[in-house]
């Protein structure tokens, strides 16, 4: 997979799939200005701070597509193999479907590495890693904790790219969990309910502590914009990068007066 999007970038280029990536790069690489900021109206502010850094560090790369990239091939690697894992637990027929769809996945993720790359299918694919983690869950006895761990960064950098797309499968990860309680108390017995009870409990928290998170993110990125109301060369990089007029109900524009 790694060679394949190799040359995909080699002989095609980067591509984005809409204008929100094309928007987000230029404002946080300073494209117009020369000047990288960290703001950006839709986009983490947090996710912004990182690649401001990145930008400020080494210009000329295109940091912003090499994030998304190295966030797709991983979650795809993945995927794939938590499918390819579950063919020892499945008859021949069944291990033909899951070879099957490791091949539709590796063509679809070719394809869009062709066609162009988006910060929401690229949200998309780490959230679903850490929904296929999560149900991995189920299959083992032991490591149950690492396994979780891991689930939980792909679920962070999920919403660090694109909030939305991890409140979208936040509902299905609790449920998963839920089932998880059950199957363990079923398989363990109720001497153990407290603990196992306790366990699920702590599992939930860092999940709910990224869609609080958000809220954080949101505050920090109104106080940066705050802090520069008066720089007019702030806002028109907004502009010029954006392309957009800020949110006049987010941002208390002041026009720099005459000379």
């Amino acid at each position: 997979m790694l060679i394949c999007f190799v040359l995909i970038y080699s002989v095609y280029g980067v591509y984005y799939l809409s204008n929100d990536d094309t928007g987000i790069m230029k404002t946080f690489s300073g494209y117009n200005t020369g000047i990288p900021t960290a703001y950006h109206q839709y986009a983490s502010y947090t996710l912004g701070m990182i690649y401001k850094l990145l930008y400020t560090i080494v210009p000329m790369w295109n940091w912003y597509s090499y994030g998304l990239i190295f966030v797709v091939i991983i979650s795809n690697s993945v995927i794939i193999y938590l499918i390819w894992r579950q063919r020892s637990f499945q008859n021949v027929f069944f291990q033909f479907l899951d070879l099957l769809l490791i091949g539709l996945i590796t063509a679809a993720i070719s394809m869009c590495g062709i066609i162009a790359i988006s910060w929401t299918i690229t949200a998309v694919f780490a959230t679903v890693a850490g929904i296929m983690l999560l149900l991995d869950m189920n299959d083992r006895r032991t490591d149950t904790h690492r396994i979780y761990g891991c689930a939980v960064v792909f679920f962070a950098v999920g919403a660090l790219i694109r909030n939305s797309s991890y409140k979208a499968v936040l509902p299905f990860a609790l449920l998963v969990l839920f089932y998880w309680t059950g199957n363990r108390i079923c398989k363990e017995g109720k001497t153990k309910l407290k603990r196992i009870c306790i366990e699920s409990i702590i599992y939930i928290i860092p999940l709910l502590g990224i869609l609080a998170y958000d809220h954080i993110d949101v505050k920090m990125k109104s106080e940066e914009v705050l802090s520069n109301v008066d720089d007019f060369e702030y806002y028109r990089g907004l502009y010029t990068d954006y392309l957009m007029q800020p949110d006049a109900g987010l941002i208390p524009f002041r026009a720099p007066s005459p000379p």
